[in-house]
This record gives structure tokens, sequence and C-alpha cells, in this order.
């Protein structure tokens, strides 16, 4: 009996096993073999063959695993592997870094270099109601008392014809304005009322008042301006603008010394009947001329501005010159006028704190007026305006006294001061009501150390 632990190995299946095997290695070993000669054949028909298919698994290589291309196609040596990379992977970490940068350094640049501060001021105020009080204004720049004053000046000229109605007989003398000269010593020289001057073609003319000349100072001789009046009537007397001699000083060294010169023609000689116009077209003129010029002169002075002084344009001195006497008198029918308007402006700091005086606590800080529009101005005299040294002015109404503060001596102050020093620093400052700052970037913690990052603006309410 045979051991049934050794195997059949003349079984009959056992034979057909051992066949079956040898075929299957017969037919890998043929299929390998026809599958290299196929790929050799492709690679010589064509180099750009990427791939061929290792022989045993069980022995695969690096070279045999990655595909194999040739040395001119890029790889320089066939047993390295290629390396692959994400390259959208790779942009977005670059894109990531640099915004990252640009923010960073944005952040700098707004912290120490763009860095910003504005500081809104409400200045302390005073609205004085129902005031009402009289000033002292002067033309003497130093008077410790009056508030000092300039004048701003305009004229205008405005013409009618008037009808010739009448006829009459008239007798006037010529006149005329002469300035009298005195270059004979420092002193002054008196001359007396009806005081004779004599003109180059010996027409004599009269004042009809006493004057004193200013004596010389150095080489400029005193001079005054009067009015000379014809000696006789009739036209003879008018004339061009002429000199005169005082023949009282003839014989003397004065007679050199003392001259007079007219200012203008002499005019207004008349005798006889002659025609003029009525006296009540000429007052008709006068009227309707008078509110034209006033009217034009107020006009020509509304903005009128010097710095440092301000204008009181309720407070304006108006004076005329007309030829009148030659209508009168039949020489002319056309009225002339020519009007001088004088405009008060006030110095604006002696104006400012005068008005302050009356509010209970003013120290003589330095302060402004506002609402100085609304205010009314009005002279007790207009005809000392200019002409004497000090003039009395009424000013009423409410007006808005404001204490003034350094904007560059505040910004000087805040520049590299921390945010919580602020308010502290803000407390030594007697002309501030309230301060409010803001920062830019809102996280710095500190006032800019340049004083031109630091905006300081007043924030004053209207009333």
């Amino acid at each position: 009996m045979q051991d049934i632990r050794k195997p059949y190995s003349r079984s009959r299946s056992s034979i057909h096993n051992i066949s079956r095997e040898r075929d299957i290695r017969s037919k890998t070993e043929e299929f390998e073999a026809h599958s290299y000669a196929r790929n050799d054949d492709m690679t010589k028909r064509d180099d750009r063959s990427e791939f061929a298919i290792p022989i045993h698994a069980e022995n695969r290589t690096s070279r045999d695993v990655y595909p194999r291309r040739p040395d001119g196609l890029g790889w320089k040596d066939r047993d390295t592997p290629p390396v692959y990379t994400d390259r959208s992977s790779s942009r977005s970490t670059t894109i990531f870094f640099v915004i990252a940068g640009i923010i960073v350094v944005g952040l700098v640049l707004m912290t120490y270099v763009f860095d910003s501060a504005k500081v809104s001021l409400t200045p302390k105020y005073v609205d004085i109601e129902g005031f009402s009080k009289s000033f002292s204004f002067t033309t003497v720049a130093d008077d410790p008392v009056s508030i000092p004053y300039i004048t701003a000046t305009t004229s205008v000229t405005k013409s009618k014809k008037l009808p010739v109605s009448e006829s009459k007989l008239v007798q006037t003398k010529a006149s005329g304005k002469v300035i009298i000269f005195n270059n004979f010593d420092g002193n002054p020289q008196q001359l007396i009322k009806n005081t004779r001057f004599e003109s180059p073609s010996g027409k004599i003319y009269r004042i009809n008042e006493s004057i004193a000349i200013p004596g010389k100072k150095g080489d400029v001789p005193g001079s005054l301006e009067v009015t000379v009046y014809a000696d006789s009537f009739g036209p003879d007397y008018n004339s061009d603008p002429t000199d005169f001699t005082i023949p009282g000083f003839k014989g003397t060294p004065r007679y050199e010394a003392f001259f007079g010169r007219s200012n203008g023609p002499l005019s207004g000689g008349a005798s006889g009947n002659v025609s003029l116009v009525s006296k009540s077209d000429l007052n008709s003129a006068k009227d309707e001329l008078a509110i034209e010029i006033n009217k034009a002169i107020r006009e020509n002075l509304k903005d009128v501005s010097a710095v440092g002084y301000t204008p009181l344009r309720g407070v304006v001195k108006v004076v005329y010159e007309d030829n009148e006497k030659d209508v009168s008198i039949g020489q002319s029918s056309t009225y002339t006028v020519t009007a001088t308007g004088y405009m008060v402006l006030a110095d604006e700091k002696r104006l400012a704190s005068s008005v302050a005086s009356v509010v209970r606590g003013y120290g003589g800080e330095d302060v402004r007026l506002d609402y100085i529009d609304s205010l009314s101005f009005v002279a007790k005299d207009t005809a000392t305006i200019g002409t004497d040294t000090t003039t009395e002015i009424l000013i009423e109404g409410v007006p808005r006294v404001v204490w003034l503060t350094d904007f560059v001596a505040i910004k000087n102050i805040l520049k590299g001061k921390s945010k919580s020093d602020f308010t502290e620093i803000m407390k030594g400052v007697q002309s501030i009501d309230k301060a409010t700052p803001s920062f830019f970037p809102i996280w710095i913690t500190k006032f800019p150390a340049d004083e031109s990052s630091i905006d300081v603006k007043e924030n004053l309410k209207a009333r």
C-alpha cells in the first residue's frame, strides 16, 4: 500500500499539474520577451516614448518604477526621479507674506511717520446784553486812555445843470484860498485882521480875521492857509492862481521872507445886472445832490479795511465844497458839488479791551470783538472827526467778547506729550473753556513730535 504521507509523484493529476506550470512559465517568458522587443522597436521609431514595463515586480528599482526618457529630453540622470511641486500653494504663500509685510509697514508708518492730532478748542467768551457806553477816540497813538483811530477817505463829485430864470443887480467880491509862508525865522508871525496882500497886477486882497503864521523849521518855511477877499467888487478881481506880497512889510527884511501863493483861482467877483439861477432851483439841486453824494460815499467806504483796525461804518463825516457863490451871482448855471467822506477805523485791540472792561473779572487779557456789524456807532459830533484830536463815540448793541488763544503756543506745548496729560495741560490755558483732542491712527498714545502734524482749530457756536 502506498504511503499516504508521500505525494503521488507519478499520479496523473501530478503530471498534469507539472505540465500546466511549465506552460504558464513558458507563456510568461514569451510575453515578456515579446513586450520588450516591441518596446525597443517603438523607442527606435519614436524617441519620445516615456514609459517602460518592468520585467519582474519583485526586482523593481527606481529605474523601473519611474518612466525613463532619453538624456536629451530633460533628465540628466535616468535613475533620479523628478520632483513634483504644488505651484498654486507656493504662490499663495508668497502673496500672503507680501500682504502681511505691506500691512506691517503701513502700521509702522501711520504710527511713527504719518501720525497726526487735531484739537478742537472752545474759547472763553461773553455776550454782553444791552451794552451802551460812550468812549473817547483819539488820533494820538500813545494816548493811554482813549482808543486810537485813523480815517479812510473818499471823494465824490456831482453836477446838475440849472435853468437861468432871474435877473438882478449883483455886487460881490472875489475870494480864494491863499497859503502864507514864513521864511523869516522860527518864531510865529502875527497878522492882524484886514492885513493886505498884493498880487503882481496890483490888486489888493485882505484877510477878515487875525492869524499867526508858524515859524520855519530848519530850511522849511512855516505855512498857514487862509481865505483872502478882494478889496473891491467886480469881476476884475477874479484871477487864476497867483503869488502875493505883504505891502505892510515893505522896507523891512520881512518883506522878502513873507509871501503868499493862491491855492486855486480867485473867483466870485461881480458887479451889475446879471441873469442867474433862482434860489429855489439852487436849493432843490443842493438837496438832490446831497442825497446822491452821501449814498455814493458810503458805498465807496463799505469795503474799506486796514490791518489791525476795525471800521466803524456808522461814523462818517462828509465835507462839502460847491460853487454856490458862482451860481448865485450868475457866473455859472451848473451847480457842482465835491464831497469828501471820512470814516473812522478804530484800533481793534484797544476797542475790544475797552468794551471788555465792563465784564466782571476781565484782567486785560487779549480779546476780540465779534458781531461788530450788528453794533451801533454814533459820533457825538462828526465835525470833530479828523479835525480835533479826540472824538466821542457811543457804542450800543450786544457785542461778543472772545478771549484769544495762541494756537502756535498750544502746538508747542502739546507736541510729544502723552494723551493722558492733555486735560491737565489745558487747565493751564485760561483763555480756553473746553478742548477736545482726536488722533490718527486712533491707537497712538502721544501727540506727534512735529507741531506741523497738530491741527488746532477754534470751535465757537454762533448765537
